[in-house]
């Protein structure tokens, strides 16, 4: 029967400060080789200040070894991985190389994932950045009303309703119309 794991509360405040830092909670568990589940268990319960951790006992050198060689075990697991499932990537272009790493962000560390296609961090995250840069943010983000033909617009419809709509029913015929435009430029 195998025994349950039991993990000291720096351990478990430490894999909770990584998910809240803003790395991927699955990203995580796999790299400190713990189930996804019992990591999401620790985020949350020490979001609520209740995370507790299993008796300090001193750790003797030798477990300290093997915690060591479990992390690099599961390093070299996702090296390997990633090898295996970028085959083709590695004698493509760095664009491609750039695009691969970003479809499986879910799956690895961007910085294992870089190491290991030769992708240099600064040149990643510039083509990231261009890449938002040249996508539009919205479908027709671009088409914004000028203040003078807002104005004409409010000015027939409050001639058309006799002065009686408020901003609030103003941006609602305007929206009806088909004229999108912000509540507080009404």
């Amino acid at each position: 029967m195998k025994r349950r794991a039991r993990y000291t509360l720096e351990y478990k405040l430490e894999a909770a400060r990584r998910v809240k830092g803003g790395q991927v909670a699955a990203v995580t568990a796999k790299i400190l080789g713990i189930p996804k589940q019992t990591l999401e268990n620790w985020v949350r319960l020490h979001g609520k200040g209740q995370l507790k951790g299993a008796v300090d006992k001193p750790v003797s050198p030798a477990q300290m070894a093997q915690a060591k060689l479990r992390a690099e075990n599961a390093r070299r697991r996702m090296e390997r991985d990633i090898l295996g499932k970028s085959y083709g990537v590695l004698r493509s272009g760095i664009k491609l190389k750039y695009a691969w790493i970003a479809s499986n962000i879910k799956h690895w560390p961007t910085s294992l994932a870089r190491e290991m296609l030769g992708v240099s961090t600064s040149g990643y995250f510039e083509h990231m950045r261009r890449k938002g840069a040249n996508k539009p943010s919205k479908p027709g983000a671009n088409n914004r009303i000028s203040n003078e033909a807002l104005l004409a617009h409010v000015r027939a419809i409050h001639t058309e309703v006799k002065q009686e709509y408020g901003w609030p029913k103003m941006w609602k015929e305007l929206v009806a119309r088909g004229i999108r435009v912000g509540k507080e430029r009404v």
